[in-house]
């Protein structure tokens, strides 16, 4: 809604954690199709990449929802369900923005749906309906 966009493929990086590796960057699309099944680099891969909602601004001042897959091997967001830090970093083009973890656990599409603030999102293997989330707001440090 009014957001400027460049859809360049890169646009900012993801750090969740606190020393420990999950350092990924978020692309966004035209639509939240294309990055389900393409890496950030453009390759076709089962494994896509994270990406911001094609519906967010990529400066996160507002909703901003970063989709990543489970993966059994340990990769992506498949470490969300265990995860227990409370701060999300995230690297954009203008600066480095910090955020306080408010709330995770496994909500429903509709209640995904419905999300504000910052939201990382993954499913949940064998629960289709279901989407594990860790939500954060911006920290005022």
């Amino acid at each position: 809604m009014g957001c400027p966009r460049s859809y360049q493929p890169r646009c900012s990086w993801l750090d969740y954690s606190a020393g420990h590796g999950y350092y990924y960057p978020i692309v966004q699309g035209a639509d939240n199709a294309r990055y389900l099944r393409y890496t950030f680099s453009g390759t076709r891969n089962a494994s896509g990449a994270i990406f911001l909602d094609y519906r967010d601004c990529a400066d996160f001042a507002g909703r901003a929802k970063i989709y990543g897959h489970n993966m059994r091997d340990g990769t992506m967001f498949s470490s969300l369900l265990d995860w227990t830090g409370d701060t999300i970093t995230i690297h954009t083009p203008d600066g480095v923005l910090e955020f306080v973890v408010t709330a995770r656990g496994a909500l429903s599409l509709a209640e995904v749906v419905q999300l504000d603030g910052v939201a990382l999102i993954t499913c949940v293997n064998g629960r289709p309906e279901v989407r594990w989330v860790v939500q954060a707001e911006r920290s005022c440090l």
